[in-house]
């Protein structure tokens, strides 16, 4: 199966399942992250990339932040619209939305990407961006690619692609002033997320 179809049939398969892990590492590991994305942005509206089951989108949402979620899995979509968020079908590597947004949430969905993909992706959330927006994101710590089975997930597969700090930066800095950086642990404490708020240069 092509990765990318692996990746999402995996989240479609224990949508439920990621629902439940999600919150709890979002409640432990990242409530500092996100607040300190939701206090840079210039505005209100934030479009919430590979919005999983909507944790993030729903804490965006009680601060008072317009999101649209998006995700390439229809099992996260549903998740996310049954917790009254707006939610739409979205790939990374191919959307289009003729609006912008204040701010970008990307956490740990570029991970699933081909590191081949990255520029053109960085390229399209900048097109999607209102003059000094914000990005946030969070990419997992290592070296290369591949495509992984976990016991904790039986019969599926997901694809991971792995950055070093400077390797992440270096496409990010293109476009974007980093503000923000941390590392934390990944949910399965296995490995380790960096994370970064970044605003966008003027054009």
């Amino acid at each position: 199966m092509d990765p990318k179809k692996e990746t999402v049939a995996a989240y479609d398969a224990y949508a439920d399942r990621f629902d439940a892990e999600y919150e709890r590492h979002m409640r432990r590991y990242n409530l500092m992250h996100a607040d300190a994305f939701a206090e840079a942005l210039p505005g209100r509206s934030v479009l919430d990339v590979g919005a999983g089951p909507g944790n993030h989108a729903a804490y965006f949402a009680s601060k008072g932040l317009d999101v649209l979620c998006g995700d390439l899995s229809l099992g996260m979509v549903d998740l996310c619209r049954r917790k009254g968020l707006s939610a739409i079908p979205l790939d990374l590597e191919s959307f289009g939305l003729p609006e912008r947004f204040d701010g970008i949430w990307a956490n740990a969905c570029l991970l699933h990407l081909p590191k081949t993909s990255m520029p053109a992706v960085l390229e399209r959330f900048v097109r999607h961006l209102e003059p000094r927006g914000i990005l946030g994101c969070a990419v997992k710590e290592g070296v290369g690619e591949r495509i992984e089975a976990e016991d904790e997930y039986p019969g599926v597969r997901r694809r991971f692609s792995y950055f070093a700090d400077d390797e992440f930066r270096a496409l990010l800095l293109p476009h974007f002033d980093l503000e923000r950086f941390e590392r934390t642990p990944t949910r399965s404490g296995k490995a380790v997320f960096l994370k970064y708020v970044a605003r966008m240069r003027p054009s």
